[in-house]
């Protein structure tokens, strides 16, 4: 049984779960994580093209405490943040419904370099 995507989805988001459930047998009841993959992966996606856009660190103002300016000063990217923590859902997300594991047939590859 081949599951629709849920309508608040995003057009991206939806062709993700799509390409996701063509691939592999998603049961109803993993259909809450394969939701939050797919969320994660398009907010992967932006903040990744923000970050590819804007540079890995941005110029901020600096203010003193009686309101002037100061100076600028460079930080990271607050995207690496939003990058960071969907990565971390990817991942648990993937392991959850079995994403990331070798097929019986495939051999398991290791490098000890």
């Amino acid at each position: 049984m081949r599951l629709s995507p849920p309508r608040h989805l995003s057009a991206e988001a939806k062709r993700e779960w799509k390409k996701i459930t063509a691939e592999i047998e998603i049961e109803p009841t993993d259909a809450p994580v394969l939701t939050l993959l797919v969320e994660a992966i398009e907010r992967y996606r932006a903040a990744t093209d923000q970050i590819k856009r804007e540079g890995i660190t941005v110029t901020v103002q600096v203010f003193g405490r009686s309101g002037n300016r100061v100076g600028e000063k460079q930080e990271r990217h607050v995207s690496l943040i939003t990058q960071k923590e969907a990565s971390a859902v990817i991942l648990s997300c993937s392991r959850a419904l079995g994403l990331n594991q070798p097929a019986d047939d495939e051999p398991v590859v290791r490098s000890y370099e």
